[in-house]
């Protein structure tokens, strides 16, 4: 089975369909553009590329794929000016001239665009510290331009889900072999038995993860493959454990990244595998159950039998003008609690 590619496809000359070019002129007086301009961009980079070299990411032009900071940065800053998750933002990138020109980006350039699940993970790498630091600066910037005064403060005190689709339990074991496998493939080229047996592993249930859904026809049988690519699921685990054995101090940079991100999956699938098994004795869910593999903080909210929600809890607050910052909850946040939260941010 072929991978899913991490980027949308590139552009090679021509557009594949019919149709044609039309350019829309986008002033320099549009409030994003006047806000852009205004923005204090070296200091904004600065605080994510601190985040980001502390989450492990390429930023200091290391060997390997460099981490693209002149996009991430534009393209962050619009989506929390926009309120939009990622999935909102790949979508918006690829319809709006506006953010085209926010992020440098020509019309008639074909350049690739990053998907949502590598916006999520850019967002992530920030943490919340990054993401604060960055806010505050738009937010003074915002005031400078008259587009909010900063006196009024709406606050939307009722703790907010943002859309996360559904996630099958196959669908959340094959999202940890593919992260898992694309490390151990660094560690298949010099020659590491266990980490080709790794990669085997994943492939495999890349495979059969479909199969509850294509071909069992009742529950019993659902449950019965599903309990085999949790097993692969483990065997998996195990052989990446065995690899990281192998890491010792003397590897170079991109070794020990990988390696470092080896023990976060171990460390995923040791939480979500034994919540998973349960689930399949008894039918129901694990509290504050893994439901995303890439984005940890994401967990499934038991509300009583059979209802259970899925995603982040935020408080979102509005100065006049529009959203322009949040916060992400406890997963068990008490809402009794939010007005007076509302007033810290």
């Amino acid at each position: 089975m072929r991978e899913r590619s991490d980027s949308t496809p590139e552009g090679g000359g021509a557009p594949a369909v019919n149709g044609a070019w039309v350019s829309i002129f986008v002033g320099d007086d549009h409030p994003l553009i006047r806000l852009k301009q205004a923005l204090d961009w070296a200091t904004i980079t600065e605080g994510m590329v601190t985040q980001w070299r502390r989450a492990g990411k390429n930023v200091d032009g290391g060997p390997g794929l460099p981490w693209p900071v002149a996009l991430y940065v534009p393209l962050l800053v619009l989506m929390w000016l926009k309120s939009y998750h990622a999935r909102q933002m790949e979508e918006y990138l690829r319809e709006s001239v506006v953010a085209r020109r926010f992020l440098a980006l020509p019309d008639a350039e074909l350049k690739p665009l990053r998907d949502h699940s590598n916006i999520a993970r850019a967002e992530a790498a920030l943490g919340a510290e990054g993401k604060a630091a960055v806010n505050a600066l738009v937010i003074k910037t915002a005031q400078q331009l008259q587009f909010t005064d900063g006196q009024t403060l709406s606050a939307d005190t009722t703790v907010q889900e943002p859309a996360i689709g559904y996630p099958n339990e196959p669908g959340i074991l094959k999202g940890l072999a593919e992260r898992s496998a694309r490390a151990l493939r660094k560690r298949k080229a010099r020659g590491v038995k266990a980490a080709k047996a790794g990669i085997e592993q994943a492939r495999r249930i890349y495979r059969s993860v479909k199969e509850p859904h294509l071909f069992a026809k009742t529950k019993e049988e659902k449950t019965k493959l599903l309990a085999a690519i949790v097993a692969q699921s483990e065997a998996r685990r195990a052989l990446t454990q065995e690899v990281i054995q192998h890491v010792s101090e003397r590897c170079g940079r991109v070794t020990q990244r990988a390696a470092a991100t080896w023990n976060r999956r171990v460390e995923v699938s040791s939480t979500l595998i034994p919540q998973i098994k349960p689930w399949l004795k008894t039918g129901r869910v694990a509290t504050e159950k893994s439901i995303h593999t890439g984005i940890t903080a994401a967990r499934a909210i038991t509300k009583g039998t059979g209802k259970v929600k899925l995603g982040m809890k935020w408080l979102l607050n509005r100065l006049p003008g529009g959203d322009l910052f949040g916060r992400r909850l406890g997963a068990r946040a008490d809402e009794n609690q939010m007005p007076e939260e509302a007033l810290k941010a």
